[in-house]
């Protein structure tokens, strides 16, 4: 449970001050965030802030797409839809020559979220992106065998945090294998290290001097609407579960403040060099990266002119 107390002395002028407070590790592990999808904290799932009351929700949302990991791992791009088809179909078939009616599930990646790094945002949805539905619950164990193969036989790949185990076998891992040969490890190993380089990024930044001036001029105008809290994620933390984010006043000051002081052009452009300054220290990552989705993409193409 979150550390909170709320402090019911008045501060100067005989204004009531609510004291929030969080523990470190607590506020450590908020931000320092990776995972095989990257998943970022939203918020709690109670609803959004309104652009119109809290400034350009289209200058924020350019501010996340800005960092370099996000052009990487979260835009969808025209290669990607390639691979996925090519996947989807090769997969359909090698289950229907195995008498089993496969529907690949429909996955849609909402390109009008940010990623909300730091608390709520201009832009962003608190609302968590709905799961995408599975293609067909498995009827069978011989359909579950025919589409993931034998349960004894994997492949996978250990990053810093994360270890990623998949399907050797099976219909997928057939689809797979005819779009990247025997790269799978490799292209595994090489999404779980982009993730850990995004997640030391974020850890940089919270020895960063520049981050911490951020977040003293947020806390010093925080403070004038009567919150402490340490940054903006610790302030999120504390609002009690259910508060519509909306409309909840440490929301609507954080806001604020946030556009008064700059707050996210500063801190996501900081976070932008310190990604930067990773992928350019691994460039062997990257270009490994990339011609691996070069080499899905053209054998992507290969398979999609050749279908009927």
């Amino acid at each position: 449970m979150t550390d909170r107390t709320a402090d019911a002395s008045t501060g100067g002028g005989g204004r009531r001050r609510h004291r929030l407070l969080l523990p470190t590790a607590m506020v450590l592990a908020l931000v320092v965030i990776g995972t095989a999808a990257w998943a970022f904290s939203r918020g709690p799932a109670t609803g959004s802030p309104r652009p119109e009351r809290t400034g350009s929700a289209s200058k924020t949302l350019a501010l996340s797409r800005s960092l370099p990991f996000y052009g990487l791992l979260y835009t969808r791009t025209p290669a990607d839809a390639r691979i996925d088809t090519a996947k989807q179909r090769l997969t359909t078939s090698c289950m229907a020559a195995q008498g089993h009616r496969y529907e690949p599930a429909k996955r849609e990646r909402s390109e009008s979220r940010g990623l909300a790094l730091f608390g709520i945002e201009p832009g962003s949805d608190a609302d968590p992106e709905p799961a995408a539905a599975q293609s067909e619950q498995p009827r069978s164990q011989a359909f579950r065998r025919a589409l993931f193969g034998d349960p004894a036989k994997t492949i996978s790949a250990q990053g810093e945090r994360f270890k990623v185990t998949r399907p050797a076998t099976g219909c997928q891992a057939e689809a797979e294998r005819k779009l990247v040969g025997s790269e799978r490890e490799k292209l595994l190993g090489l999404q779980l290290r982009l993730g850990d380089g995004e997640s030391e990024a974020l850890s940089q930044l919270q020895r960063d001097a520049r981050y911490a001036a951020a977040n003293k001029r947020w806390r010093t105008c925080m403070r004038e609407s009567g919150y402490d809290a340490a940054d903006p994620l610790a302030l999120l933390r504390t609002l009690p579960r259910g508060a519509d984010l909306r409309t909840h006043p440490a929301t609507v000051a954080d806001l604020r403040c946030k556009e008064r002081t700059g707050y996210l052009a500063d801190v996501y452009g900081r976070l932008a060099q310190l990604q930067q300054k990773w992928l350019d220290s691994h460039q062997d990552v990257l270009r490994s990266w990339r011609a691996l989705k070069n080499r899905q993409d053209d054998a992507a193409r290969r398979i999609l002119a050749d279908a009927p």
